[in-house]
């Protein structure tokens, strides 16, 4: 962040106080600005957003430093473990080629390795496209949506992601 995002952090912060009934003054707000200026005001947008919808107590009125990293890092955290665990697919392409067998650990990755991908296509693609960028984003995307979503049970999930016996229809 920079001088040009204090009004939109302030607001946000003068937002997230009245939300918890409590209150923030100027040298609260220029406080917590300045040791949250590392990340972009998007990212703090984001983490005050998560905040609202799942801080489960309201004590202090408003969240500490170390309550919105943790909120940030909660926030970026699937994307980073979408992303490694592309890493971890490539790096078996890249040393086992299209005959790879390897079976992940990951239920994720290894539901989508398993229904939607192989090495084989992998393969085959990387012919056109050396560095598959397109299987990063999407790989990526798809892990997020089966990591956030209640529509399928993997082994190992847990159970919030049974699906309900009304929508049933939605796995034909």
């Amino acid at each position: 962040m920079d001088d040009t995002d204090k009004k939109q952090f302030a607001t946000i912060f003068y937002g997230l106080a009245e939300e918890y009934g409590g209150t923030i003054t100027k040298n609260g707000v220029l406080l917590k600005f300045e040791a949250l200026k590392e990340y972009p005001i998007q990212t703090i947008v984001q983490a005050v957003n998560w905040l609202v919808h799942n801080r489960g107590k309201t004590y202090p009125p408003i969240p500490t430093i170390e309550e919105i990293e943790t909120a940030i890092n909660k926030i970026e955290q699937p994307q980073n473990l979408a992303e490694i665990q592309c890493d971890i697919v490539l790096n078996y392409l890249n040393c086992h080629g299209r005959d790879c067998t390897h079976v992940f650990k990951n239920q994720t990755t290894k539901y989508l390795m398993e229904n939607r991908w192989s090495f084989r296509i992998l393969d085959e693609k990387s012919k056109k496209d050396p560095a598959l960028d397109w299987f990063r984003k999407d790989f990526v995307r798809a892990f997020d949506e089966i990591e956030n979503s209640n529509i399928a049970i993997l082994p190992g999930r847990s159970e919030r992601c049974k699906i309900p016996a009304d929508n049933l229809k939605q796995l034909i």
